[in-house]
């Protein structure tokens, strides 16, 4: 049987007002270094006890991926992540702080339930944010190549950008005019990307997020990574290195004006269609680690 999960709005919204009053660029490598600490104290004040810093090197300077793992002793692995830094000049509550406050209240909903799970590590990410975007430099590179390394079998579920929505008409754009065709007009879903050898696993998340019955919309897009706008995250690390890897985003600057602007703040977020967006989560990581599949590299073509 499946558990209800029920998201603390109050929790979410501590986390992101922690994370935007705490300068975390990459020139900010002491407010980092709080966050770190931060995500490490309430992770073990849910009870993860099997936490690590992984740390990687950016110009020179060193900084840390925070990874806490659920019965990941095996050879596969689920890696639910989400990158913690801030682009320069912005507080980032939408990027990414809402990802990560999503990710640590997965982390809190399930952790009552580990005895149910396999298979599953929660990570979260420096170094997504620029100079060392789509560059070796990158946290959830140095993850996916530790992973490969270590010849893990696995697949990826990256959070980008969950807590801007807009009802309005025409708040929602497209890289590409014929999708104006086939999907809303109004930025008031969430959207799963991946590529093509991705497929299935986006197939099987989408599944159960409509199995949830959120009161947000889903939509899907499978594309190759040189559509714009498709592989703008932490999954392409793992497609570099033939994982399946699908990204969880309100589609960022298509409909968030506030996009790596000093305005990207607190108050623009809906905690209400973000509570929904992790309890959907939280099914989907669920179905998947409570069978525990044996994660495949991507499928060809």
């Amino acid at each position: 049987m499946i558990p209800t999960f029920q998201p603390s709005l109050d929790r979410l919204y501590q986390t992101v007002l922690m994370l935007t009053q705490t300068p975390r660029t990459y020139l900010d490598p002491v407010g980092q270094a709080q966050v770190v600490d931060y995500l490490q104290s309430e992770l073990s004040a849910s009870g993860f006890s099997s936490l690590q810093t992984q740390p990687f090197l950016g110009q020179g300077v060193e900084y840390k991926n925070v990874l806490a793992k659920i019965n990941a002793v095996g050879r596969s692995r689920l890696v639910l992540g989400a990158h913690y830094d801030a682009a320069a000049g912005t507080p980032g509550a939408d990027d990414n702080a809402s990802a990560v406050a999503g990710l640590l209240e997965v982390a809190r909903l399930l952790r009552p339930y580990v005895d149910q799970l396999s298979n599953l590590e929660l990570a979260f990410y420096s170094g997504e944010e620029p100079p060392f975007f789509a560059t070796p430099s990158m946290g959830s590179y140095i993850h996916a190549q530790s992973l490969s390394s270590d010849q893990i079998q696995a697949e990826a579920i990256i959070l980008e950008m969950i807590g801007y929505f807009s009802s309005e008409e025409g708040s929602q754009n497209y890289p590409r005019p014929e999708m104006e065709l086939s999907y809303p007009a109004a930025g008031d879903f969430i959207a799963l990307v991946a590529n093509p050898p991705s497929r299935r696993l986006l197939q099987a998340v989408e599944l159960s997020l409509s199995q949830a019955q959120l009161k947000v919309g889903v939509e899907s897009l499978v594309a190759p990574p040189q559509r714009p706008g498709v592989d703008l995250s932490d999954h392409r690390c793992y497609w570099q290195f033939d994982y399946p890897a699908i990204m969880v985003t309100d589609t960022a600057f298509m409909r968030n004006p506030n996009y790596h602007q000093p305005t990207d703040t607190i108050e623009t977020l809906d905690f209400e269609k973000m509570g929904q967006v992790v309890s959907g989560l939280c099914r989907a990581v669920f179905q998947r680690c409570a069978a525990s599949p044996e994660p495949a590299r991507a499928e060809a073509g």
